[in-house]
């Protein structure tokens, strides 16, 4: 009897084990078949800004293998204080000389370039899920070129010319001043300790500072600011009774725009650290091509080439690197 019951347990099991495997394979065949499928080609989370920030130089072409200009001064025989004006008098008997000083200033510019390969065999498996390999490459080579343009516009790159010549960027340039926020009240000199009335004068006094260096004849019309500080003008309020922001308070209160100019005030994520002993700098400056550019060619697609069941596109493109025609029309801030 023991040996009946065992025996036709055995059975039911070896049913259910059966009825469960047929079970599982619809189960998988369905879903797969129900399945929703999202065709979105989600690339990493970037954002690039180089666009908005800086002007390109003009005429730069894959080829160019340098680019130049020139900073002069001007002047005259003597002093100004000394000779004043150059009056003719009776008793003039020479004319005095105009004088220009020039500087050349010289920097390379070198070629980069990324290839985009797929097998014939993977294109078509990937067309077939209707990601096409080919558009994934292509959307992943802009995200990255982008990437790589915004780093050597804002901080330049280190191995710039095989390290002969590191390349500085907008953000970190020995070129222009750089200067130190003073305390505020509490005894520090970071934004988050600082009153609405402290962070506008810090950002006068910059503004003021670059405005004088450039003979008062260029207001910066461009703030830029790390995101932390850029948020806390956002996000602060001038007083605990005031509905009004820091920042719309600074707009409302810089010499900027007092003097008529369509300042602005803009985050930058690369100046996160940048300032001296890693502290947080801003920027003052005006997005000109005439004061400050970047040199730089644009992408070229070669020809496609195939090599059996391998397709190869090559993608070439160049930098410079940032050009100050009118360092003086920059500063920076470090401290906030």
């Amino acid at each position: 009897m023991i040996s009946r019951e065992l025996s036709r347990k055995k059975a039911m099991d070896a049913v259910k084990h059966i009825r469960g495997h047929v079970s599982d394979s619809n189960l998988a065949y369905y879903t797969d078949m129900l399945e929703d499928f999202d065709q979105t080609i989600n690339m990493p989370l970037y954002m690039y800004t180089w666009g908005r920030d800086i002007k390109l130089r003009s005429g730069v072409s894959i080829g160019v293998k340098s680019t130049s200009f020139t900073r002069s001064t001007y002047g005259s025989q003597g002093s100004y204080q000394a000779t004043g004006k150059p009056w003719i008098s009776p008793s003039t008997t020479q004319l005095t000389n105009v004088t220009v000083d020039g500087e050349k200033v010289v920097t390379p510019v070198r070629e980069l370039g990324q290839n985009l390969q797929y097998s014939v065999v993977d294109l078509r498996a990937s067309e077939r899920t209707q990601q096409p390999l080919d558009t994934q490459q292509q959307i992943a080579f802009r995200e990255l070129y982008n990437q790589y343009t915004d780093e050597m516009v804002y901080l330049g790159d280190d191995n710039f010319d095989n390290s002969a010549s590191p390349a500085e960027g907008l953000l970190n340039s020995s070129v222009v001043t750089s200067s130190t926020v003073p305390n505020g009240a509490s005894g520090f000199p970071e934004w988050s300790t600082k009153t609405a009335d402290e962070i506008l004068a810090d950002i006068n006094d910059l503004l003021t500072s670059t405005w004088e260096d450039s003979a008062y004849a260029v207001v910066p019309a461009k703030l830029g600011l790390p995101p932390a500080q850029w948020s806390e003008l956002v996000s602060r309020k001038v007083s605990g009774q005031a509905d009004k922001t820091i920042l719309k308070y600074v707009m409302e209160n810089n010499i900027a725009t007092f003097s008529g100019v369509a300042f602005e005030i803009v985050s930058m994520k690369l100046l996160n650290g940048v300032g001296a002993g890693g502290t947080q700098r801003m920027i003052a400056y005006t997005n000109s091509e005439q004061y400050v550019r970047f040199p730089m060619a644009p992408v070229e697609s070669l020809p496609t080439q195939y090599n059996g069941v391998w397709i190869n596109t090559p993608y070439m493109w160049a930098y410079g690197s940032m050009e100050f025609p009118y360092p003086e029309t920059v500063q920076y801030a470090d401290g906030i």
